[in-house]
């Protein structure tokens, strides 16, 4: 089966999203709250990364139409991501350094 270990991590990296944002969630402190999102957002991306590799492998597969709505998805999430980075700036949090 094509690209299935590209699948299987996209799975596991959707699992660690779920897991971070429940944990947001149960979070009790401001400070507890806001390593809950930077925990979110790191999922975030590497669910991002991760659509990214199995669009790719789609494409040298024969599935480009599928490998752009992926990428479109990927790109959605990001944008999401720099939204959630400038945010956190702007309340004086120190992001990405």
């Amino acid at each position: 089966m094509p690209c299935l270990s590209e699948k299987i991590k996209l799975a596991t990296a959707g699992g660690a999203v779920i897991i971070a944002v429940g944990g947001t969630g149960l979070a009790a402190t401001t400070p507890a709250v806001v390593l809950g999102l930077l925990g979110s957002a790191m999922a975030g991306a590497n669910f991002a990364l991760t659509l990214n590799d199995l669009a790719t492998c789609l494409e040298s597969n024969g599935q480009p139409e599928m490998a752009n709505k992926l990428r479109e998805v990927a790109q959605t999430i990001t944008d999401e991501l720099d939204r959630l980075s400038r945010l956190a700036e702007e309340q004086g949090l120190v992001v990405g350094q």
